[in-house]
């Protein structure tokens, strides 16, 4: 109890110290529990014991697992293990319990897929599921950047024209991005023969 109470006023290193006290002796440790002293321990920055407590928890479903799939996402991050993050942001992006976390989540995880470099597929089918899913957000200009750089990547210079229009062309960069790829796309029309399409 005290544990928790600490937990509740932020007083991370107190909650541990209780948490960590009642699992040593002989406690028994609910999933809640777990997730209490998981949680006090990615506060204070002990990202590998936090690792292996959300793990207890993952293999559960609900909003705790969901919650403790994003949290150890966070914390394979902190801890340089990008692949697991990924496999952790899918699931927490999957959970439909806390609408906040499964959109972060599934941002989170169509960017790592970039990142890694994964089949330009994942990243592109992602990206295109975070906008469809969320056409409103705030991370809907970065997403469309993310989208652009891949639909260019793949020489799918149509697709990234769009992407970059959804963007904005407020900023310079975007303008000249899109002075570029309409190049790149009417020389793919010219060599196509379809000269009428290339000049528009």
């Amino acid at each position: 109890l005290l544990g928790e109470a600490y937990l509740r006023k932020e007083e991370y290193k107190k909650a541990v110290e209780y948490l960590e006290f009642y699992k040593d002796n002989g406690g028994r440790m609910a999933k809640e529990d777990n997730y209490s002293l998981g949680y006090a321990y990615y506060k204070t920055g002990n990202y590998e014991d936090a690792i292996q407590v959300f793990n207890k928890i993952s293999s559960t479903s609900g909003a705790l697992a969901q919650n403790a799939h994003y949290h150890l996402g966070d914390c394979y991050l902190k801890t340089g293990n990008k692949s697991q993050a990924l496999s952790a942001f899918k699931a927490a992006s999957e959970g439909n319990e806390n609408p906040t976390i499964k959109e972060d989540a599934l941002f989170n995880y169509a960017k790592l897929n970039y990142e890694l470099a994964n089949p330009y597929g994942s990243a592109i089918e992602a990206f295109q599921s975070f906008l469809t899913e969320y056409p409103n957000s705030a991370k809907k200009v970065e997403a469309n950047k993310y989208l652009a750089n891949l639909y260019l990547t793949t020489k799918d210079y149509e697709n990234a024209l769009v992407a970059i229009s959804n963007t904005g062309l407020d900023s310079k960069e975007m303008k000249e991005a899109y002075q570029k790829v309409s190049y790149f796309r009417g020389v793919q029309l010219f060599n196509g023969v379809e000269l009428e399409r290339a000049r528009g």
